[in-house]
């Protein structure tokens, strides 16, 4: 089985996907896929210093993540590149995982699951949600600012639709015990640890 994970930023999906990985399932975040492949394909740190210029390096010549957000949440255009360039091989890459192993079940965390139309690789989709003042708390706390928050989460479909969208949704407005019994209720459901 292969389960989509999404929700909305500071929701909690890495915490989700932790407590999957306890009962035995492989957990793919494609967040760390994008970090790899911005760091170590030296094909993708090509076309993007080709196309922003070493304003977005950092002094070893690798990318700066920072400084290239700072760039494409800002302009659309930009951000649409990046994705272009990077989507396909984020996708490519989760399902040569998956394919590497199937004695086991999988969580691939895709934050823009439903935005980029992913929902026909999965299973199932399961939502994790909180409140927005949980979302702000979460992220300012990992040192981003409320504006930025503010620009990132515009430019993801409102919680509410991916709520709607999804087979199954996990509240993350309590302690981790409390999404852990959800995810609990979750298997007795579909019977999938």
């Amino acid at each position: 089985m292969v389960i989509g994970l999404t929700g909305g930023i500071g929701c909690g999906k890495s915490t989700a996907g932790a407590i999957f990985m306890e009962f035995g399932f492989g957990f793919i975040d494609t967040d760390q896929i994008v970090r790899d492949l911005l760091n170590e394909e030296s094909e993708v740190l090509l076309e993007v210093r080709e196309h922003f210029g070493d304003k977005v390096c950092d002094h070893k010549g690798k990318v700066d993540r920072r400084k290239i957000a700072g760039i494409v949440f800002s302009e659309t255009a930009e951000l649409k590149w990046l994705e272009a360039l990077l989507h396909p091989r984020v996708r490519k890459r989760w399902q040569k995982q998956i394919d590497g192993d199937t004695s086991i079940s999988w969580v691939v965390e895709v934050p823009l699951l439903f935005e980029k139309k992913l929902e026909k690789h999965f299973d199932f989709t399961v939502c994790v949600s909180t409140s927005p003042k949980n979302q702000l708390t979460r992220r300012e706390a990992m040192g981003l600012s409320e504006n930025q928050i503010k620009a990132r989460i515009a430019l993801q479909w409102p919680l509410g639709d991916k709520i709607i969208h999804s087979d199954f949704v996990l509240s993350n407005n309590g302690p981790t015990a409390f999404i852990r019994q959800q995810i609990l209720l979750l298997n007795e459901r579909l019977n999938i640890f």
